[in-house]
């Protein structure tokens, strides 16, 4: 009865931090060689492979009871199959329409940093993947409008580069205030990728992600005020 009611919990929060939306939907194969399966489970068969970039039908989501969620897809050759939904980008509209309607709304500027204090022989290359509301991040800068008491939803994927890779990942949920509309904020995670084979197994290397929101009248502002300065100074 524990573990079942266990399972009940861990089912919800996964639910609640999964991806709203209404199927089917369109979603965008965000790494490359992404396997999709005959089950939800990763020994199970593949019976496609998709290019980082391809897109595919998300028919609906499936949670597994290692609490792994899944998207079951249709891959552009109509074949049907289970992705882990790491590997597939799909736009919260709920989100994004809530934000862009609010009278209360301001266009923000995202700046996405990420950090490692010590890579602790884990590895020396990485990739590193980031989503704003189920929206990929190109070179780690965005802009989006920002609504008070609209949710946001900001995902990070850093991975190692070599034979066994070695990933961390993390999914948040921020509720802006006024006050955060108003004069910018920062949502920050911390992501542990710990080695998985070698003489280092067991090392753990620790991330920081920063996504720092600033509106874009107070970026101008800020700029006319440091141009008036420089032609004060010639």
């Amino acid at each position: 009865m524990r573990k079942c009611l266990m399972f009940i919990v861990l089912f919800a929060i996964l639910s609640s931090l999964a991806i709203a939306m209404e199927f089917p939907a369109e979603g965008i194969i965000n790494s490359k060689d992404v396997r999709v399966r005959k089950k939800a489970s990763t020994g199970s068969a593949a019976i496609a492979s998709l290019e980082l970039g391809t897109r595919v039908t998300v028919l609906e989501e499936y949670v597994t009871s290692k609490e792994q969620l899944w998207y079951i897809v249709e891959t552009p050759k109509g074949k049907t199959g289970y992705v882990l939904a790491d590997y597939i980008s799909v736009a919260d509209t709920e989100k994004i329409e809530a934000a862009e309607n609010s009278p209360s709304r301001v266009k923000m500027k995202v700046k996405i940093v990420a950090r490692c204090s010590d890579y602790n022989n884990v590895g020396k290359n990485w990739t590193q993947f980031f989503e704003i509301n189920g929206i990929p991040i190109k070179d780690n800068q965005y802009e989006m409008y920002v609504a008070p008491e609209v949710d946001i939803q900001v995902y990070a994927r850093i991975r190692e580069q070599d034979k066994k890779p070695d990933t961390g990942t993390e999914l948040s949920i921020y509720t802006p205030t006024q006050e955060n509309v108003i004069n910018g904020f920062t949502i920050q995670q911390s992501i542990q990728i710990t080695e998985n084979s070698g003489k280092h197994k067991g090392n753990s290397a620790n991330w920081t992600v920063q996504y720092v929101f600033e509106p874009e009248d107070t970026i101008a502002d800020t700029s006319a005020a440091m141009t008036v300065v420089s032609e004060g100074n010639e």
